[in-house]
C-alpha cells in the first residue's frame, strides 16, 4: 500500500517595497532581486513625490497578485507604506507571512525630508504579521528611541 505525502509548504515569495527615489543597482533589495529568484520589487510609482494612498494600492495589488504567502521586505519609506497597507486595507489573516522593516525615518517629529508629510503621522496598530524592525544608533532619519517607538506601535520585534 503506498502512502500519499502530506502537502509540501510552498517557499514565501518576497516583495521588496523601496523607499524615495526607489532602490539603485547597488543598494541591498537591488542585490536580493537579482540573487534570489522568488524576490520582485513592488512598483509603488512616484518615486520622488510619494503619495500614500497611492502606494498603499500598488502595495495591495502586488500583494494580491503573487498566488503564494508573502514576506514583505520594506526599506525606508516602504516601511511606513507596508504600515499604512495594514492599516487602511485590513489584510486578510495568512496571506502575509511576515515583514521586515528596515530603517523606516521618523515622521511624527519634524521629518528630515518634506517629502515624507504624505505619510504623515506614523501609522497606529499592530501589525497582523510578525515583522522585524532593524535600526541603527547613527541612522540620520530616525533616532534609535524614535526606531524603538515604531517598533513598539506596529507589534515588531526591533
Amino acid at each position: 500500500m503506498s502512502r500519499t505525502p502530506f502537502p509540501q509548504p510552498r517557499e514565501p515569495f518576497l516583495l521588496t517595497v523601496p523607499g524615495i527615489d526607489n532602490s539603485g543597482p547597488t543598494h541591498w533589495q537591488s542585490i536580493w532581486e537579482r540573487e534570489l529568484p522568488d524576490c520582485q520589487r513592488v512598483d509603488l510609482g512616484q518615486w520622488d513625490r510619494p503619495q500614500r494612498n497611492a502606494w498603499v494600492n500598488r502595495l495591495n495589488l502586488a500583494i494580491a497578485g503573487v498566488s503564494r504567502p508573502v514576506v514583505l521586505v520594506a526599506h525606508s519609506l516602504g516601511c511606513h507604506a507596508v504600515a499604512w497597507w495594514s492599516a487602511m486595507e485590513q489584510p486578510a489573516a495568512g496571506k502575509v507571512l511576515g515583514a521586515l522593516l528596515v530603517a523606516p525615518p521618523e515622521l511624527d517629529d519634524s521629518p528630515t525630508d518634506e517629502r515624507l508629510g504624505a505619510f504623515t503621522p506614523t501609522a497606529r496598530g499592530r501589525l497582523p504579521f510578525p515583522s522585524l524592525l532593524v535600526a541603527s544608533r547613527n541612522d540620520p532619519y530616525a533616532a534609535f528611541g524614535r526606531s524603538k517607538r515604531m517598533a513598539r506601535i506596529w507589534g515588531s520585534q526591533l
